[in-house]
């Protein structure tokens, strides 16, 4: 019965970050696609795969706030 309990109070806490997560990037989505921390680079020396339209910079997030955007597209 104990581990029972174990796994379903580790299973809330994890659903509970994974929202507050959730909640954290659809609050700063707004503030983070605004020109000041968008930068202008080349897809494929940006993600590491191949450009779409190869020497066209396209849009991606600065480094620090990255994580936040897909990992292999830009933000068009």
């Amino acid at each position: 019965m104990a581990r029972i309990a174990t796994g379903i109070i580790r299973w809330a806490v994890g659903a509970l970050l994974l929202w507050a997560g959730k909640g954290v990037v659809m609050v700063a989505a707004p503030i983070v696609s605004l020109p000041l921390f968008v930068v202008h680079r080349e897809e494929s020396e940006t993600t590491g795969f191949l450009s779409l339209h190869p020497g066209q910079p396209r849009e991606f997030l600065a480094r620090p706030l990255r994580w936040m955007q897909t990992h292999d597209a830009p933000l068009d």
